[in-house]
């Protein structure tokens, strides 16, 4: 029940957020991307047979994560910082 209603608010704040995608007419991609995305493929296929490209991704995802963590833990210093009487 409390799953099925969190799921509810969250597919309600995604459509609220891609309501001016939805507004617009027809949205057309330009060709280049689709041929950008080939190649991607293409070179990304070579590096798959040395490493797989889930365990990149998957580690680029740690990193990302690593990163925002430390950002996140130097801002809240930050702010706590800015509060007088704090030290």
């Amino acid at each position: 029940m409390i799953t099925t209603a969190i799921i509810f608010i969250l597919s309600k704040i995604i459509f609220v957020l891609t309501l001016p995608l939805r507004i617009t007419s027809d949205v057309v991609l330009p060709s280049g991307i689709s041929t950008a995305v080939a190649e991607a493929s293409g070179s990304l296929s070579g590096i798959n047979t040395i490493v797989p490209v889930d365990v990149l991704l998957d580690v680029l995802w740690a990193m990302i994560i690593l990163e925002v963590g430390i950002l996140g833990f130097k801002g809240l210093n930050w702010l706590i910082r800015k509060i007088p009487g704090v030290n």
